[in-house]
């Protein structure tokens, strides 16, 4: 009860903050990323906390004539590949919650509810989000999700003496890397002092994550950005001035690591058995995909799908087969687009993001920090989670206006 009346003030408040300084909402909404573990539900729909702000933001935007003229302008300036590639990726994600669709009627409605609910939770959603967060007046500041990423990352630091591998507020450590990875990378793209000390605070978070995958999306497109735009915006982060500083960090980093009782975690080798869920992850994919070529399997079907796989894999007594059956991702974008929103939804996808990449060229932050989560993405979850979802529409966005706007003057507009 508590917690549902805290809740409920907190989504009032930001309402009336969204009505009356629809700007500073904007930018706060940015910031209010994690908050998407905070679920609540509304008339028995399932949602979360910034799930409701962002509608809040986008009705509170639609009141103000400004800000709507804003938008048609910013609308008017994206891309018309981007724009046209956006309407096909929605189109043929919907389409795809009627695809394979079970032949009993509980269930067919069953699957058709988690499908909407996956639509509106990990495709509208997330894409609104991106939107208000880009079309703020602040959308050139990094500073509201470099907060959030600096937070999270602290809250697992304190976890390196009782957990091997950290998670912050996450279910599982890799949710932690994959949402610190491109904010580290736009951190360090980002001028000031409190982006390069957010991106360190970052870093070392994700070394107590111990995540292969985030270290390899990391260092990959560090030395690809080094390569293409020399040198972090406006100073490396190792200059003279603050190599004092980043030494003594990873210092005191060492020193906690060798005094947590967990030290052992260190000379584990989890690596061949999350090798081996993977394979046995994409071999399942693959057949799904062969069975399903067009549409795929339908949206997000993908565990009950993968699930049915590997017993028949059982029942055929098959070789080297793993009972691993809980995973809501294929861990591999291309396959797991495919699969959720068939062909035309990864082609469009694809459309998406090369789009990005190529009209966001002047903006190295933005454009590395999506190759980043694409990097992670081909062997982790990359989209299928809310905060990774809203990013990466933000990222797109981000990537594809490049023209200036003015602040609307709604409700005074600046923080």
């Amino acid at each position: 009860m508590i917690y549902e009346a805290f809740l409920s003030l907190a989504i009032t408040l930001f309402t009336l903050l969204a009505f009356a300084r629809y700007d500073s909402a904007a930018t706060l909404l940015a910031a209010l990323l994690p908050s998407y573990l905070l679920r609540v539900a509304v008339f028995g729909v399932p949602s979360t906390f910034l799930e409701l702000a962002t509608w809040a933001a986008l009705f509170a935007g639609l009141s103000h004539a400004s800000v709507r003229q804003q938008w048609r302008a910013r609308w008017n300036a994206l891309p018309r590949i981007f724009k046209l590639s956006v309407g096909l990726f929605i189109a043929s994600a919907l389409y795809a919650a009627w695809v394979n669709l079970p032949a009993d009627t509980v269930a067919r409605a069953l699957a058709i509810r988690h499908s909407l609910g996956v639509f509106k939770g990990w495709i509208i959603t997330p894409l609104i989000w991106g939107w208000v967060v880009s079309s703020s007046r602040f959308r050139s500041s990094a500073m509201p999700l470099l907060l959030s990423g600096t937070a999270v990352s602290i809250v697992g630091l304190f976890q390196v003496f009782y957990l091997p591998r950290i998670q912050s507020i996450y279910d599982v450590p890799n949710s932690l890397a994959l949402f610190i990875v491109p904010l580290i990378i736009l951190a360090l793209w980002s001028p000031g002092v409190f982006s390069k000390l957010s991106g360190i605070i970052m870093f070392v978070a994700l070394l107590g994550t111990r995540s292969v995958g985030g270290m390899l999306a990391l260092f990959t497109t560090f030395l690809a950005g080094r390569w293409l735009y020399n040198t972090p915006h406006p100073t490396p982060l190792l200059s003279k001035e603050r190599a004092p500083a980043v030494f003594l960090v990873f210092a005191a980093f060492l020193i906690i690591i060798f005094l947590s009782p967990r030290l052992s975690y260190f000379f584990a080798n989890p690596l061949p058995t999350s090798l081996q869920v993977r394979l046995q992850l994409w071999q399942a994919s693959v057949q799904l995909i062969t069975e399903h070529p067009a549409f795929g399997i339908g949206l997000g079907r993908f565990e009950p799908s993968y699930q049915h796989v590997v017993h028949g894999w059982f029942a055929e007594q098959r070789p080297g087969t793993l009972p691993e059956f809980v995973f809501r991702d294929p861990h591999n974008w291309i396959l797991s687009f495919w699969l959720n929103t068939g062909l035309v939804g990864l082609i469009s996808f694809v459309i998406l993001n090369g789009a990005t990449l190529w009209y966001g060229r002047t903006r190295p932050a933005y454009i590395l920090a999506l190759v980043s989560l694409l990097i992670f993405g081909l062997v982790d979850t990359v989209y299928w989670k809310n905060d990774l979802a809203a990013l990466y529409w933000l990222l797109l966005f981000m990537g594809n206006y490049l023209p200036k706007l003015g602040g609307t003057k709604a409700g005074g507009g600046a923080a």
